[in-house]
């Protein structure tokens, strides 16, 4: 088989864009958990990576007939079978015990992490959340902002006490992810109409969509100006509206495209932007900027 085809089938299988998310969200939660503990911090982003990755592929599972109509993960397509993704899926799963296992979690780090993997389920399989709108978002941005986090906060040590502190900060994080990801569906609104997955775009448009997006964004952030004020968070947490810029970019950026690789661009912008919500977090939970 020809390496470079190989790469390519498992980078699509993986689905790098949430990682870059969805690791940075557990970073900061470890930097939050207690004294730093090497081995642990590497077993916990691992532990992360391959409940993600779960929820790609069974995701991967769910839509190969429509991926195939968008045009979408050619060579994954090419390299791997349907049934094959079942038998990944099942060993990812198992690690994720194992790893649960060795670092003998407690019930917050476990519940973490099964919460995490059962949206990934979910989400794709049974209820298909992302058939039903507005939960694909909603169970998105818990997955990659709010569960990605505790995952981290609660490596070390779990109760309520420590959740309630950081509540606030894993509520904005949820907020601006809800409204962040909706961009994915405009990409693919050609195909998910076809096979009447009912997306925002789908329902509604894409210019009415365009709207409700902005005003979901503006919601999140005006909430985080509204904990900023009442000293819930720390005046630190205002780097956020850096992001919020960049929101604004992006949408008017969807709302000119008249090519879907314009939309990719603007996928791969919220992408980033999400990675710089991270990003800007961590550095507030680090150095107080």
């Amino acid at each position: 088989m020809d390496k470079q085809l190989l790469t390519k089938a498992l980078t699509q299988t993986i689905n790098l864009p949430p990682l870059m998310v969805v690791v940075p969200a557990t970073i900061a939660g470890l930097i939050v958990s207690g004294p730093f503990d090497a081995v642990r911090f590497l077993l916990v982003i691992l532990l992360t990576v391959i409940t993600d990755t779960s929820a790609n592929v069974i995701n991967n599972y769910s839509d190969w007939e429509i991926d195939k109509m968008n045009n979408k993960r050619k060579e994954m397509h090419e390299t791997f079978s349907k049934k094959s993704l079942i038998a990944t899926y099942a060993l990812l799963l198992a690690g994720v015990a194992a790893l649960l296992f060795v670092l003998g979690a407690n019930l917050f780090l476990i519940a973490s992490t099964a919460a995490f993997a059962f949206l990934g389920l979910v989400y794709s399989w049974g209820p298909k959340l992302k058939d039903v709108t507005p939960l694909n978002y909603i169970s998105i941005a818990l997955a990659y902002g709010g569960l990605s986090f505790c995952m981290g906060l609660f490596s070390q040590n779990g109760s309520a006490e420590l959740l309630l502190t950081w509540l606030p900060v894993i509520l904005a994080i949820v907020m601006i992810d809800i409204g962040y990801s909706i961009t994915k569906d405009y990409v693919d609104y050609e195909g998910d109409k076809h096979y009447g997955k009912k997306t925002l775009p789908v329902i509604l448009g894409k210019q009415k969509a365009i709207f409700v997006q902005f005003g979901v964004i503006l919601a999140a952030y005006t909430l985080l100006a509204i904990a900023l004020f009442a000293e819930w968070i720390s005046l630190a947490y205002a780097w956020f509206f850096l992001s919020f810029a960049i929101a604004v970019y992006m949408l008017r950026k969807v709302n000119y495209a008249t090519e879907r690789s314009e939309l990719k661009q603007a996928y791969f912008i919220t992408a980033y932007n999400g990675l710089f919500v991270r990003a800007i977090l961590i550095a507030v939970l680090l150095f107080g900027v």
